[in-house]
């Protein structure tokens, strides 16, 4: 913000305005108070979404849009024309970067399989009771741990990497060769289960299923 003290001492092209007043409002607005910038080039970057549509070649961008004004009192409606009428624009290089939609040779779909990555959420559910360096040790897993998510995050990575277009449509386990070595996970709980066990879940599914169609019942 300039100094309102330093106004009217006379600026670039020689013009002194000590014999002016002015509002001092208007220090709030600018950094060049009286001055109107000529012969500026402004450069702009931009993107812009369109696919093939949005590449054109240079210097085809000419059309200016709207010029946003902050017109004062009394301001000189001749100057403030001709003014607007001096300001251009044009692309001096290609704009270039659009493509066309993906087409179905584009489009891949795969999927992870994980094994056992214990989460707070998940062991509580599938687990409880039960801390997972335990079930780590005791899961009878090839690799006797359990997956960590870094290991999860690399997979998905790679997955959704250019250098893999060719993989599409599988299924990529990862869970340290349980599923090869026990069919399953968790299986080991489940074989300690009796009938008597089993009956006990389904009653507690269909009351769970019977209880949430409750809900949804006019």
């Amino acid at each position: 913000i300039p100094n309102p003290d330093n106004i009217g001492l006379g600026i670039k092209d020689g013009r002194n305005d000590l014999d002016k007043a002015y509002d001092p409002s208007n220090f709030l607005r600018t950094k060049a108070y009286g001055q109107a910038p000529s012969n500026t080039t402004l450069t702009v970057s931009y993107l812009v979404g369109g696919g093939l549509s949005s590449n054109v070649g240079s210097n085809s961008i000419t059309k200016n849009g709207s010029l946003l004004i902050d017109s004062k009192p009394n301001l000189n409606a001749s100057m403030k024309t001709f003014i607007m009428s001096t300001v251009s624009s044009t692309n001096n290089q290609a704009a270039k970067g659009g493509g066309g939609e993906e087409s179905i040779q584009d489009i891949r779909l795969n999927a992870i399989a994980p094994g056992p990555f214990p989460t707070k959420g998940a062991w509580e559910r599938l687990s409880p009771g039960q801390g997972t360096e335990e079930s780590a040790t005791s899961s009878g897993n090839p690799m006797g741990r359990n997956g960590e998510m870094q290991e999860l995050r690399n997979l998905a990575t790679f997955l959704m990497a250019d250098g893999c277009d060719y993989l599409t449509g599988q299924t990529i386990a990862i869970d340290g060769a349980i599923h090869l070595a026990s069919g399953g996970n968790f299986y080991q709980t489940l074989d300690r289960l009796s009938d008597d066990d089993w009956d006990g879940i389904r009653d507690m599914i269909r009351s769970s299923n019977d209880a949430d169609k409750a809900k949804r019942s006019v």
